[in-house]
This record gives C-alpha cells, sequence and structure tokens, in this order.
C-alpha cells in the first residue's frame, strides 16, 4: 500500500516473496491521479528490508535507485513522516496553509522577542503577537484596548527601580528627568543609578478613528542621577526610541556593569500566554535574547540555574532530552567542611550566625511613625552588619564594616597537648567575594595563627587560605572593613584541598538502554557505581581505588552482577550472603555455616577437623567408628582383585589384595629404621606372622635376614651345586652370603678347585661343604680347627665333607666324614 503525502511524493514499504521493493502502480491518465505515480513525481520504499526510490520519468518508464539511504535523501528533501528543518530559504510560490508559525526565537510576555501567527487551540481565534506593527494605509479595529509596562499598572514589572516623570528638560548630550519623589508628605530616594537602562512603553491614543498614531516606546542609558533626577542619553538607546515627556512611566531595566541590577521578573495579564511570570537575568544590553531563565504560565514552565538545598549547598542539576535520549546528571563538589572535622561551631552559616557574637549598625527608614516598605523588604541603611543574607544561589555570612567573633568555650573542638608538645599547624579557609575594598582581619589574636590581609572587589567567588600554629586557647575573630560575602568557613588540621570530595550521578535513557551511575571521588578514594539494563539483561556494578599507595599500585576492587536471559554472574573480591542459602532443592547453606547437598565433585585441598564420612567420624586421631558398627568399611581398590580394606571382616582388621602385582611394599632407610615392627601376645593359636604359600626372606648384598628363637618346620637352604648347576667345576669360586650348603658334583677336573671363604661374612654364617669329586677341594681363608684350634689358611677336603661356622674372625670348620 502507498500513501501520498504530498503533491510529488509518495511513501510505502510494500516487498515482494523475496523481500524486494515493489515498483508502484501508474496512474492511467492525469484525470486519475491518485490511482498511481504520475509522470515526475517520486515513490521512496521505506522497508528496512529493501529502501529504494522510483522516479517516473515518462508515460512507460521508471528510473529505479536501489539500496536507497533514507538519511542521506533527508539532506536534499523535507521529510513529511517525522519533525524536519531545511537550512535554506523555501519559497512557497503557491501558498502556505498553517495554524502555527512561529520564529526560531520567540518568547511571549512584555519582555518577549520573536514573533507567533497561530489559532488558539483553546479559543479558534487567531492571534498575532509581535515587536513593531506598522500599517502603511490603514488600520481597522472592532476594539482596541490598550495596554502599557509600569512598574505599578498593565503590565507589572519588578525591577531594582521605578519612577514617574514629572517634567522633561532637553540638554545638549541629554534628556534630564525630574522625578516624582516627594508628593508634600512622603519623600522618597532617587532609587535609580548610572549606569541603569530605562525603560518607557506606552500607547498614546484613545479609542475611535485616527491617523498616523503609534505606541510610544524608548530604552535608554542614564548617564546621571541627582537628587530627584535622572539624564536619560541621548545616543546611547535602543533603536527606533522616542523622546521621553513628561508622566512618562520609567522602569529601569537593566544595568551596563553591575550584576545584581541586571535582573527583572514581569508578572503579565494579557499575551499568548498570560497570566504568566518571567523572570530574566542578565539584561546587560538593550537585548533581551538569551536572558529569560523563568517561566510560569499556562503554556508551559521553565526554570533554569541552580537547585539550592535548605542547608545552602548548591546542587548542579543539568537534563537533556533528544530524540531518542533522556539524560539527567546531577553533580556536586563539596567543599563544605564537615562539622566533626571542623574546630568552628556553626561555620557553614546556613541560616543563623548562633554560636558568633556579631555588631549590626542598621537604620530603618520609616513614614508617619511606619517601617518603610519598598520591593517586598523594610528599607534600611546599613552602617554596618555581620548576618546571614541571602546572596546569589545560597545563603552567606555578609559583613560590612564590621565582625563576628566566637569566644574559645564556644568552639566545637579545640587541640589538647602533652607538656612540653609543640602547637600543632592548623588551616583556616573560606570562600569569598569583596564588593567594597577593605582589611581583613582572621584568626586567634597572639597567636601564629592570626592574618590581617587588604582585599580588593572581584566577580567570582575566590578561595582563600592561611595556616599557622595554635595551642587551642584564645577567641577566633573575623572582620573587614569594607563589605564582602563569606561561606564554607572552616578551620581544621588538614588542608584544604584535602578536605574536597566531588559528588556526581547520571542517568541516562535511549531505546536501547536504560543507565545510571553514581561516584564520589576524593583525595583518599575513588568510589563509583551503576547498573545497566538493556533487552540482553541487567547489570549492578561497583568499583573502588584507594590512594593508599600514592598513584601507582593503588588497591583496586571491583565487584560485577550480571543478570541475562541464560545466566546469572556474580564476581568480587568478597561476597557476603546472609540467612538460609539454597540452590535447586539440592544444596543448602545455613546461617552457621553447615551446608546439604546432594552428590558433589571436589578438586583441591579438602580440610575437615570434625563430622562424618559415611559411618566413620572425624576425631582428633582421624577416622574412627565409634559405633561399632560391624559392617562400617573403609575401601581403597583398584577392582576385585585389587584393593585395601579397613575393617574386612568381623575376624580381620585390614585387608590387602594385589593379584599380579606387590600387594604390600614397605621400606624403611636410615639409622635405626625398622620395616615392619609386629607385636602378636603370645597364646593359644596366637601368631605374629601366618603366611600360606611360598614365602622368601631376602637381604641385600652384605645384609642378612635375622631370626630370633626360631621354631620353623619345613626350613629351606640355599645350595650352591657347582658343577651342576655350571658348565664344569669352577677353578675357584668365593662363597656367597646366600650359599648354605655347597657341592662339587657332575665333574672330572684335571685340577684342584679352590673354595674361597671370605673374612667379611656375616657373624655366624654356616656353611656345609660336600665333595663328590675324584680330586681335592682346596679350601683357604681364616681357618681354625674345631677340635684343637689349630689355626691355618689352607686346608683340603678330598672325598669328604665339612661344616665352616664364622665366629667374626675365623672359619671354624668340622670335619663330618
Amino acid at each position: 500500500m502507498k500513501k501520498r503525502v504530498s503533491k510529488i511524493l509518495w511513501f510505502g514499504d510494500a516487498l515482494d516473496e523475496n523481500h524486494q521493493a515493489i515498483p508502484p502502480a501508474l496512474s492511467p491518465s492525469d484525470e486519475e491521479h491518485l490511482q498511481g505515480l504520475n509522470i515526475g513525481e517520486i515513490y521512496i520504499c521505506v522497508a528496512d528490508a529493501d529502501p529504494a526510490l522510483f522516479i517516473r520519468t515518462s508515460a512507460d518508464r521508471i528510473v529505479y535507485f536501489k539500496a536507497l539511504d533514507i538519511e542521506a535523501l533527508s539532506k536534499f528533501f523535507i521529510r513529511k513522516d517525522r519533525p524536519d528543518e531545511a537550512g535554506f530559504l523555501i519559497k512557497f510560490l503557491g501558498g502556505l496553509f498553517s495554524d502555527y508559525i512561529q520564529s526560531m526565537n520567540f518568547s511571549s510576555g512584555a519582555l518577549g522577542e520573536g514573533f507567533v501567527i497561530k489559532v488558539d487551540s483553546k479559543t479558534g481565534k487567531s492571534y498575532i503577537e509581535v515587536d513593531e506593527l506598522s500599517v502603511r494605509i490603514k488600520a481597522m479595529f472592532s476594539e482596541l484596548e490598550i495596554k502599557k509596562l509600569s512598574y505599578a499598572g498593565g503590565n507589572y514589572m519588578f525591577t531594582a527601580a521605578g519612577m514617574k516623570c514629572g517634567k522633561v528638560e532637553e540638554h545638549e548630550d541629554f534628556w534630564r528627568c525630574y522625578l516624582l519623589v516627594d508628593d508634600g508628605e512622603t519623600a522618597i530616594e532617587n532609587p535609580f543609578n548610572e549606569g541603569d537602562q530605562v525603560r518607557f512603553q506606552d500607547f498614546n491614543i484613545k479609542p475611535g478613528v485616527y491617523e498616523n498614531v503609534s505606541n510610544r516606546y524608548y530604552w535608554r542609558l542614564c548617564v546621571g542621577v541627582g537628587e530627584d533626577y535622572i539624564d536619560l542619553s541621548k545616543t546611547d538607546c535602543d533603536a527606533n526610541s522616542d523622546i521621553p515627556q513628561e508622566g512618562d512611566s520609567l522602569v529601569q531595566l537593566g544595568n551596563r556593569t553591575d550584576k545584581k541590577r541586571q535582573n527583572a521578573i514581569t508578572l503579565s495579564v494579557y499575551g499568548d500566554d498570560a497570566p504568566s511570570i518571567h523572570q530574566y537575568a542578565g539584561i546587560d544590553s538593550y537585548s533581551m535574547a538569551g536572558k529569560e531563565v523563568t517561566v510560569i504560565s499556562p503554556q508551559g514552565n521553565k526554570f533554569m540555574g541552580d537547585f539550592i538545598l535548605k542547608t545552602g549547598i548548591n546542587i548542579m542539576t543539568q537534563f537533556k532530552i533528544l530524540e531518542d535520549l533522556i539524560y539527567s546528571e546531577i553533580s556536586k563538589v563539596l567543599d563544605e567542611i564537615q562539622a566533626e572535622d571542623n574546630y568552628l561551631y556553626n561555620s557553614a552559616f546556613a541560616s543563623n550566625t548562633n554560636g558568633w557574637e556579631a555588631k549590626n549598625d542598621i537604620h530603618f527608614f520609616t513614614v508617619n511613625g511606619k517601617f518603610l516598605l519598598v520591593n517586598g523588604e523594610f528599607y534600611s541603611r546599613k552602617d554596618a552588619m555581620a548576618a546571614v543574607v541571602r546572596y546569589g544561589d545560597r545563603n552567606v555570612l555578609r559583613i560590612l564594616s564590621s565582625g563576628i567573633k566566637q569566644s574559645n568555650a564556644d568552639l566545637a573542638n579545640k587541640p589538647t597537648y602533652e607538656e612540653g608538645e609543640e602547637p600543632k599547624k592548623f588551616f583556616i579557609s573560606f570562600r569569598y567575594k569583596v564588593a567594597t575594598a577593605g582589611t581583613l582581619t582572621i584568626g586567634f589574636p597572639g597567636q601564629n595563627l592570626h592574618f590581617t590581609e587588604h582585599l580588593e572587589p572581584g566577580e567570582e567567588y575566590a578561595m582563600k587560605e592561611y595556616s599557622g600554629t595554635w595551642d587551642g586557647t584564645g577567641d577566633f575573630e573575623l572582620k573587614f572593613t569594607g563589605d564582602i560575602y563569606i561561606h564554607s568557613l572552616a578551620l581544621t588540621d588538614n588542608a584544604y584541598e584535602d578536605m574536597i570530595t566531588k559528588f556526581e550521578t547520571q542517568l541516562s535513557q535511549t531505546n536501547e538502554k536504560i543507565e545510571a551511575v553514581a561516584e564520589r571521588t576524593s583525595n583518599l578514594e575513588s568510589k563509583s557505581a551503576g547498573w545497566l539494563t538493556t533487552a540482553d539483561g541487567v547489570k549492578i556494578w561497583a568499583a573502588a581505588e584507594f590512594n593508599d599507595k600514592g598513584g601507582e599500585g593503588n588497591t583496586k576492587v571491583s565487584s560485577l552482577f550480571n543478570v541475562s536471559a541464560d545466566k546469572i554472574s556474580l564476581k568480587s573480591q568478597h561476597i557476603q550472603l546472609e540467612g538460609v542459602i539454597t540452590a535447586n532443592g539440592n544444596i543448602k547453606i545455613h546461617e552457621d555455616g553447615s551446608i546439604e547437598c546432594h552428590n558433589g565433585s571436589f578438586t583441591g585441598d579438602i580440610t575437615a577437623t570434625n563430622g562424618y564420612i559415611g559411618a566413620f567420624k572425624i576425631t582428633q586421631y582421624g577416622l574412627e567408628n565409634i559405633t561399632s558398627n560391624p559392617t562400617a568399611r573403609l575401601r581403597i581398590g583398584q577392582n576385585g582383585g585389587r584393593f585395601f580394606e579397613v575393617n574386612t571382616t568381623t575376624n580381620t582388621m585390614c585387608g590387602i589384595r594385589g593379584d599380579e602385582m606387590t600387594a604390600l611394599s614397605l621400606s624403611a632407610y636410615g639409622n635405626h629404621s625398622i620395616g615392619v615392627d609386629i607385636i602378636a601376645q603370645a597364646g593359644f593359636d596366637t601368631y605374629a606372622i601366618k603366611a600360606l604359600g611360598n614365602v622368601e626372606l631376602n637381604a641385600r648384598s652384605g645384609e642378612s635376614v635375622r631370626v630370633n628363637r626360631l621354631d620353623a618346620a619345613g626350613v629351606s637352604i640355599g645350595v650352591r651345586r657347582l658343577g651342576v648347576d655350571t658348565v664344569g667345576v669352577p677353578s675357584s669360586y668365593t662363597l656367597e652370603d646366600t650359599d648354605d650348603f655347597v657341592t662339587y658334583s657332575n665333574a672330572s677336573p684335571s685340577y684342584d678347585p679352590v673354595l674361597y671363604l671370605p673374612s667379611s661374612a656375616k657373624l655366624g654364617k654356616m656353611v656345609f661343604v660336600k665333595n663328590q669329586l675324584s680330586r681335592n677341594i682346596i679350601v683357604r681363608g681364616n681357618l681354625m680347627n674345631a677340635n684343637d684350634r689349630g689355626i691355618k689358611s689352607e686346608t683340603a677336603l678330598n672325598g669328604v665333607s665339612s661344616i665352616y661356622i664364622f665366629d667374626g674372625s675365623y672359619w671354624v670348620h668340622f670335619f663330618c666324614g
């Protein structure tokens, strides 16, 4: 479907089954031009899948542009599907139909700017508001309502000054306007100042028909002030300004240099947005452009400037609203010293001067015994004062040729010193703005922390800081001989720059996300936190950096909580969860730290000092079967034939099985080591070691197996069969520690073989030697005859057997025949 939105442009989003733009229908004739595209007309397909442009150039031809860039075309065509603007002049040769035409800078009211031509949506009546209207031929009014701008009538204006002009004298460069300041009963001081801009605006005609009539208006600079007159410049004025006349109501509106006289408030009872209140600031020329800061009207409200808390702290707030963005930012630099850090009491001057002694010399003006009220305040002359006043955007302390003092007893805090200890260094800091130059005196008289300085006027608040030692005695004084405004006064033991803390919050919303961020920064630490919400999930985060190492290597910590459609993740250096914690009904963490869960897989170290594992309790000794459960068992195994068990059966405490492998391997090294120490109390059917199957006890070379009080049956000894286990009989052989029975047989050597008995044998070593050869066997070693204890180094055995026992020095031999 296509919708015609102008004389030449058509828009649509129709696509075919391949998601391609469908060419527009063509009108059959000019009479049926609403049936489709006509010659010279353009159709734009705005579908995201295939943006395209079609132009009908002749009766049977359409030019097609594929992959249309809508935003690029917007640079050449004015959009009809959303608000748009053009940067060049547009001529509507055929005319223009509209119920609302307005200039870019339009604001309504007596001091407004720009123009508007519209049909009022509430009344249905047409309405025009302009600055100047010139009718060359004739102006016809069914009714002409005369309004004037006045400080006390018509559209009300509230400024620093306003009076009625009594008479006018013309001088060479100015007009002198005498003011009606004394009516015979009441004398009023001339409220105008040199440098003021004075404005008059009025109609001077009455109902009826007149020719060549116009409203009177002028806005001129006041170049001189007398007791009862002001001088208005002839040359320094707004364009088309008229000449002052007797009876004009003069209103001060702006000042060239004095910012305190550059503000105005209007209360409008007529105009497009009436009834309304408009506030203006910074009026220093004959233009009101950009001076409007506050509007309260039925057409809408507008507030600009700073938001002030009750305590006097200024919070700067900014809101931005764009096509797809809502953004707000609130920031505050907290340079107010916190009460717990300040040695002075009530030095913020948020609302009063409690705790301070102040000198004030103020004279109020009266008329017929009553106080004179001017601009909503009692009119007075202040010769000397020290009081909290509203100045600019906050409450401040104003000192005019006066001072304040806080006695030592009223101080919020005082330092304490040990006997002989030197006084510490302290800092006095404050923000100030001087209106009239003077001499400042501040601190504790007679102390090192006491200063005097001449201060000149300034446009903005400045920071001042003094430092010196203070012993905690004396009264604190603050005096100034001129006019000064002060806030953020502090007496601390830290420098001002160490006390600054900056706060900032941001909230932004687009069509894709909502994000909030809060930050706090000081010289000691920087912290921030926030949350981000998108269609993918929510992130909540917090981060901090502590200036504990002076810059590089500062301690940094952060935490992140991430929620998405498929998971929730939590990351932090420390995670603290309170209360009973459950997960899927399978795990529960109680407040005392105990855990209940089903199944588990653990890696790394596990340390337990109490509790149960199966039927075994964890005690100071390890695992104990304290319930004497006969079936409780610890089993470590690879398969059915390889395992280690504790409490194997009712008759076996420990069982080890290792099929086709070593079931138990014990090792002991070093002096006084014991591989196996077994104790079995002697008794009926009691054994220290009971073995089934072959048993082999071996000792390494130079070592031995020692069995004391051996009761053995079926013992086998080590047999060395020379001639049987060897190829022939060796010519010589040295006895080994595993040889218990040595035989010579099964050979007919041509030599007498030699058997060496080593002197390094173990004490008590015994060997039986049997000669079955037809030759002698020569036995050599340290030999001793058992019968006569004769000693020799060699003996011959011929067809006999002999037993040799080593006593540690000699082999004692016994002949066996």
